[in-house]
């Protein structure tokens, strides 16, 4: 099994336990004043984190991330760390907005990129404890190795938070 049908597969039975919780508990508010895991990605690339609640409109994180790129037959592998701050709209579905650094390294290619990424999305939380999120990245500054700028929407990463309890 691959590693991206792995990860799939472990997003897959987060996202239906958080449903199943979800129906239990609905309008949960958002964290507050918690350090919390995360798991999530997308058909490229897939990460874990951590975070930490300010409150429930403020989230500080970071994510370790590995992606795998194929086209043409070529195949770029990279991996890296995406520190990111999330300021959520309160309600029973948050919307969001992310913004982000995403600094990495590709061991095939031996080339370094940092970019500044900018996106949003929903956030659901079950409770205070678990968060189930969708979101896309719609700008991204890229740094180097050179210098560009790219606007719409770049895939759809979906993926669940667990936050200790206060």
């Amino acid at each position: 099994m691959s590693l991206s049908r792995l990860f799939s597969a472990l997003v897959a039975i987060m996202l239906l336990t958080g449903c199943a919780t979800a129906v239990a508990q609905p309008g949960a508010v958002a964290p507050s004043g918690q350090f919390g895991l995360s798991v999530g990605g997308s058909a490229s690339f897939g990460g874990i984190g951590a975070q930490y609640a300010i409150n429930p409109s403020i989230i500080l994180g970071a994510r370790l991330f590995l992606q795998n790129i194929s086209s043409g037959g070529n195949s770029t592998t990279s991996y890296g760390i995406n520190p990111y701050g999330r300021f959520l709209f309160e309600g029973p579905i948050n919307p969001y907005i992310e913004v982000g650094l995403s600094t990495g390294k590709s061991p095939t290619t031996g080339i370094s990129n940092s970019d500044l990424l900018v996106g949003g999305g929903l956030e659901y939380f079950a409770s205070r404890n678990i968060g189930i999120y969708v979101g896309t990245t719609v700008f991204d500054l890229e740094f180097d190795p050179g210098s560009a700028t790219a606007f719409g929407f770049f895939g759809v990463s979906v993926g669940a938070e667990w936050y200790f309890n206060k």
